[in-house]
Protein backbone atom coordinates (compact mmCIF):
# COMPACT_ATOMS: atom_id res chain seq x y z
CA UNK A 1 0.00 0.00 0.00
CA UNK A 2 2.75 2.48 0.91
CA UNK A 3 4.64 1.79 -2.34
CA UNK A 4 1.52 2.52 -4.43
CA UNK A 5 0.88 5.68 -2.42
CA UNK A 6 4.47 6.89 -2.88
CA UNK A 7 4.36 6.27 -6.64
CA UNK A 8 1.09 8.18 -6.93
CA UNK A 9 2.33 11.09 -4.81
CA UNK A 10 5.43 11.35 -6.99
CA UNK A 11 3.28 11.22 -10.16
CA UNK A 12 1.14 14.06 -8.80
CA UNK A 13 4.23 16.09 -7.86
CA UNK A 14 5.72 15.56 -11.34
CA UNK A 15 2.50 16.69 -13.01
CA UNK A 16 2.30 19.80 -10.81
CA UNK A 17 5.92 20.64 -11.70
CA UNK A 18 5.24 20.25 -15.43
CA UNK A 19 2.10 22.40 -15.20
CA UNK A 20 3.95 25.15 -13.33
CA UNK A 21 6.83 25.22 -15.79
CA UNK A 22 4.63 25.10 -18.91
CA UNK A 23 4.35 28.53 -20.47
CA UNK A 24 6.22 30.23 -17.63
CA UNK A 25 9.37 32.25 -17.92
CA UNK A 26 12.90 31.08 -17.30
CA UNK A 27 12.58 31.86 -13.57
CA UNK A 28 9.90 29.18 -13.20
CA UNK A 29 12.14 26.42 -14.52
CA UNK A 30 13.84 26.04 -11.13
CA UNK A 31 10.51 25.46 -9.31
CA UNK A 32 9.81 21.83 -8.47
CA UNK A 33 7.11 20.05 -6.49
CA UNK A 34 8.53 17.32 -4.29
CA UNK A 35 7.16 14.87 -1.73
CA UNK A 36 9.03 15.04 1.55
CA UNK A 37 9.91 11.81 3.32
CA UNK A 38 7.87 11.64 6.52
CA UNK A 39 9.68 11.44 9.85
CA UNK A 40 8.84 8.61 12.19
CA UNK A 41 5.45 9.16 13.80
CA UNK A 42 4.17 11.66 11.21
CA UNK A 43 0.63 11.21 9.91
CA UNK A 44 1.09 13.11 6.63
CA UNK A 45 3.47 13.45 3.71
CA UNK A 46 4.00 17.05 2.55
CA UNK A 47 3.98 17.95 -1.12
CA UNK A 48 6.22 21.02 -1.19
CA UNK A 49 6.77 23.65 -3.86
CA UNK A 50 10.57 23.92 -3.78
CA UNK A 51 11.89 27.27 -4.99
CA UNK A 52 15.28 25.82 -5.91
CA UNK A 53 17.22 28.22 -3.70
CA UNK A 54 17.90 25.85 -0.80
CA UNK A 55 15.50 27.64 1.55
CA UNK A 56 12.49 25.42 1.00
CA UNK A 57 9.23 26.80 -0.24
CA UNK A 58 5.58 26.41 0.58
CA UNK A 59 3.42 23.39 1.28
CA UNK A 60 1.07 22.60 -1.60
CA UNK A 61 -0.83 19.76 0.08
CA UNK A 62 -0.71 16.98 2.64
CA UNK A 63 -1.34 13.28 1.97
CA UNK A 64 -2.53 11.08 4.82
CA UNK A 65 -0.32 8.02 5.32
CA UNK A 66 -3.26 6.10 6.79
CA UNK A 67 -5.99 6.80 4.25
CA UNK A 68 -4.27 8.30 1.19
CA UNK A 69 -6.49 11.40 1.45
CA UNK A 70 -5.20 14.54 -0.30
CA UNK A 71 -5.68 17.60 1.94
CA UNK A 72 -5.32 21.35 1.39
CA UNK A 73 -2.58 22.83 3.57
CA UNK A 74 -3.20 25.44 6.24
CA UNK A 75 0.43 25.93 7.23
CA UNK A 76 3.82 24.28 7.01
CA UNK A 77 2.85 21.80 9.72
CA UNK A 78 -0.82 20.94 9.27
CA UNK A 79 -3.69 20.49 6.82
CA UNK A 80 -6.68 22.83 6.79
CA UNK A 81 -9.25 22.35 9.54
CA UNK A 82 -12.89 23.29 9.87
CA UNK A 83 -14.49 25.38 12.61
CA UNK A 84 -14.86 22.26 14.73
CA UNK A 85 -11.09 21.74 14.69
CA UNK A 86 -11.22 18.57 12.61
CA UNK A 87 -9.27 18.15 9.39
CA UNK A 88 -11.55 18.60 6.38
CA UNK A 89 -12.60 15.43 4.60
CA UNK A 90 -10.39 15.04 1.51
CA UNK A 91 -11.85 15.52 -1.97
CA UNK A 92 -9.44 12.97 -3.44
CA UNK A 93 -8.03 9.67 -2.17
CA UNK A 94 -4.77 8.66 -3.85
CA UNK A 95 -5.22 4.99 -2.89
CA UNK A 96 -8.51 4.75 -4.81
CA UNK A 97 -7.94 4.31 -8.57
CA UNK A 98 -10.89 6.43 -9.74
CA UNK A 99 -10.20 9.19 -7.21
CA UNK A 100 -6.50 9.25 -8.13
CA UNK A 101 -7.40 9.63 -11.81
CA UNK A 102 -9.72 12.53 -10.97
CA UNK A 103 -7.00 14.17 -8.87
CA UNK A 104 -4.52 13.89 -11.75
CA UNK A 105 -7.08 15.37 -14.16
CA UNK A 106 -8.15 18.25 -11.87
CA UNK A 107 -4.85 19.20 -10.23
CA UNK A 108 -3.17 22.54 -10.73
CA UNK A 109 -0.03 24.02 -9.13
CA UNK A 110 -2.05 26.69 -7.31
CA UNK A 111 -4.17 24.27 -5.26
CA UNK A 112 -7.62 25.43 -6.37
CA UNK A 113 -8.73 21.82 -6.83
CA UNK A 114 -8.31 21.28 -3.06
CA UNK A 115 -10.90 23.88 -1.99
CA UNK A 116 -14.22 22.65 -0.61
CA UNK A 117 -16.30 24.54 -3.20
CA UNK A 118 -14.28 23.35 -6.22
CA UNK A 119 -16.43 21.58 -8.81
CA UNK A 120 -14.66 18.38 -9.82
CA UNK A 121 -14.31 18.03 -13.59
CA UNK A 122 -14.78 14.62 -15.20
CA UNK A 123 -12.43 13.78 -18.08
CA UNK A 124 -13.66 12.94 -21.54
CA UNK A 125 -13.29 9.28 -22.64
CA UNK A 126 -10.17 9.92 -24.78
CA UNK A 127 -8.46 11.57 -21.80
CA UNK A 128 -9.29 8.58 -19.62
CA UNK A 129 -7.25 6.33 -21.91
CA UNK A 130 -4.21 8.58 -21.37
CA UNK A 131 -4.75 8.54 -17.61
CA UNK A 132 -5.19 4.77 -17.69
CA UNK A 133 -1.92 4.33 -19.59
CA UNK A 134 -0.13 6.56 -17.05
CA UNK A 135 -1.59 4.49 -14.22
CA UNK A 136 -0.40 1.26 -15.80
CA UNK A 137 3.09 2.75 -16.22
CA UNK A 138 3.14 3.89 -12.59
CA UNK A 139 2.08 0.46 -11.36
CA UNK A 140 4.80 -1.27 -13.38
CA UNK A 141 7.50 0.66 -11.49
Amino acid sequence: MQEVLQVRINALADKLTAQYRHGSGEWAQRIQFIAETPAKGQKYIRIVQDEGNGRGGSVHAFVSLETGGLHKSASWKSPARGRDGKVYAPKFNLLDDASFELAMYNCDPYGSYLYADYKIKTPKPEVMTLIESARVMAESI
